[in-house]
């Protein structure tokens, strides 16, 4: 039996629109996504302009890498599309602040 070709091949579990929506949550440019996963930023941009349709090893690491920063990714449901959101588990360090909130807060105190 003949290999299957990437015409039939099951869609990512990641879509470009989550990854690069998953980056602005966390404020990451590319460069920083390609840092934490591993995967080169010419494979990330082909990716999430959807030039290219990366191996599923790819798509992991880039995954793993989003959830482990604390992106929850949300499966499409009922017609509606995936999405993405933030985690904030105990475990997870704290966001860091804004530099106009932090100086907000100063002005208040």
């Amino acid at each position: 039996m003949c290999a299957m070709s990437n015409k039939t091949r099951t869609p990512p579990a990641i879509t470009p629109a989550q990854c690069r929506a998953g980056r602005a949550l966390l404020g990451w440019r590319r460069e920083d996504l390609a840092t934490a996963s591993g995967v080169p930023h010419r494979t990330l941009a082909d990716f999430e302009l959807g030039n290219k349709k990366p191996h599923a090893a790819t798509t992991d690491r880039v995954i793993a890498a989003l959830t482990a920063a604390g992106v929850m990714l949300i499966p499409p449901f009922e017609g509606f599309g995936g999405g993405v959101r933030l985690r904030e588990p105990e475990d997870l360090a704290p966001r860091p602040r804004t530099r106009a909130l932090a100086s907000a807060e100063l002005v208040d105190a």
